[in-house]
């Protein structure tokens, strides 16, 4: 599903990354980092270019160029579809805005947000490169995420849990699976293991 990459990716850094996942930190490291290097009050200037463009999708300016817009490398199209227009960033904490650039990062194009992806890259290189090879083949990357997520709950940890058990009541909502309280600490710990056999980390589950 995923493209392959040279296992010596598996290193250091991308350990970082995991470990900045689960413990919660990552907005707080990347805010760092960009804070660092494109100074002080870069959250202000992405919250100042994202209303911009916010205005220019409601009142329906598209680019007839099809120039990409300031750092999210967005080009308007109206086709008759409801309009795509990013959350209002004014007023929101750091954390928020600073998952909003992370996200243009993982979900926009591969030429949008330059600047952003220059300080990601410095922080998380092979993270950035596995995301542009999947977007470079013509994949949507949040697509592959929810099929690698589906095959992971459903193609593996429900399969095992019911091999195991038919009995045991599963329902399955996105990451999560929902059972009756008896069979809780059960399903968590097949739960643990398969994943951790698909993916080589251990995950917390709540």
């Amino acid at each position: 599903m995923f493209p392959e990459i040279d296992k010596s990716v598996i290193n250091k850094r991308l350990q970082g990354y995991y470990h900045a996942v689960l413990s919660g930190t990552l907005y707080e490291i990347f805010g760092k980092k960009l804070k660092r290097e494109l100074g002080n009050d870069i959250l202000e200037k992405y919250v100042n270019d994202n209303q911009k463009l916010r205005k220019i999708i409601q009142k329906g300016n598209g680019n007839k160029k099809g120039k990409c817009y300031g750092a999210f490398g967005y080009r308007p199209k109206y086709t008759g579809r409801k309009k795509w227009i990013p959350e209002d960033l004014r007023g929101k904490d750091d954390r928020t805005i600073i998952k909003s650039i992370v996200f243009q990062i993982y979900y926009g194009e591969v030429k949008s947000a330059k600047k952003y992806k220059r300080v990601f890259r410095k922080l998380f290189p092979e993270v950035l490169e596995v995301i542009h090879k999947i977007k470079k083949e013509g994949r949507n990357f949040a697509v592959e995420l929810q099929k690698a997520e589906s095959d992971a709950i459903l193609g593996k940890v429900c399969k095992v849990i019911k091999a195991k058990n038919r009995r045991i009541p599963l329902f399955t909502v996105h990451d999560s699976i929902l059972t009756t309280e008896e069979h809780v600490k059960k399903v968590k710990c097949i739960m643990k293991r398969e994943i951790k056999k698909l993916t080589g980390f251990p995950v917390k589950i709540k």
